[in-house]
């Protein structure tokens, strides 16, 4: 989600982040507290939804600790993928004997 506030800044949510790169953690440990709060706009009776300014979100990005996060993130990701991949072959062996 992408929203401008009155001064024209644009602002991302949380899932404009995560197709950024950006994990949970790195937000909360990069960026911390959100710059907007806004009424969710799918019900309104969910948590407001969390804003970060682009400004802060680029600045953060440009980081040393960005990057090492983010490569943190990736090889994470990897050793998951991994894994999930070690196992489907392993039942595919255990349920129908292919290799």
């Amino acid at each position: 989600m992408t929203t401008y506030d009155k001064d024209g800044r644009t602002h991302l949510s949380a899932a404009g982040l995560r197709a950024r790169g950006w994990t949970t953690g790195m937000v909360r440990q990069l960026l911390g507290e959100p710059d907007l709060l806004r009424t969710n706009p799918h019900f309104k009776s969910a948590p407001q939804t969390r804003l970060y300014a682009v400004e802060r979100i680029e600045a953060a990005e440009r980081g040393d600790d960005f990057r090492a996060a983010s490569a943190a993130a990736a090889r994470r990701s990897a050793a998951a993928s991994a894994a999930a991949r070690r196992r489907r072959r392993e039942v595919a062996v255990r349920k129908f004997g292919c290799d």
